[in-house]
């Protein structure tokens, strides 16, 4: 029987990590990328529809699908050089810029996992992000004090 656990040290912080103000230490597309680049599982999420309107919703969703997207041609777009990885940087700037418009952050990060047991011998890693698009009025980003 296979087993999954989380690696030894695999909770790999990531920098840029969103904060409750959407200009201080707000995600960055290259850091997105960072994140993205070489994942092999996605654990997504959107604002509830009790801390965001629809249009929030849509928005954050539609971007969650894109950074998915990224990730999964990750290595395709690795392959065409640095350009291709800068022009993908840039797109995931514009679309967090469109998030901080809608009132959405983005909280990212990233551990690597390790599957072992089963029919192979050895052992196998591979990387799961998470992604959170939460509106700067969820709950859980306001300050219990």
């Amino acid at each position: 029987m296979a087993t999954l656990t989380p690696s030894p040290g695999a909770a790999e912080a990531r920098p840029g990590i969103a904060a409750a103000d959407p200009d201080d230490h707000a995600l960055t597309g290259a850091q997105l990328w960072a994140l993205l680049h070489g994942t092999s599982s996605y654990v997504l999420e959107s604002p509830s529809k009790e801390s965001a309107s629809l249009e929030q919703c849509d928005v954050a969703d539609q971007f969650l699908d894109t950074a998915k997207d990224w990730g999964e041609i990750s290595e395709n777009v690795t392959d065409r050089g640095l350009t291709a990885m800068r022009e993908a940087q840039r797109a995931l700037d514009k679309d967090l810029a469109e998030l901080r418009e809608h009132g959405i952050l983005v909280y990212g990060s990233r551990r690597r996992l390790v599957l072992t047991g089963g029919v192979f011998q050895g052992t196998t890693y591979w990387w799961e992000i998470s992604l959170a698009a939460l509106t700067i009025n969820d709950p859980r980003l306001q300050d219990p004090h």
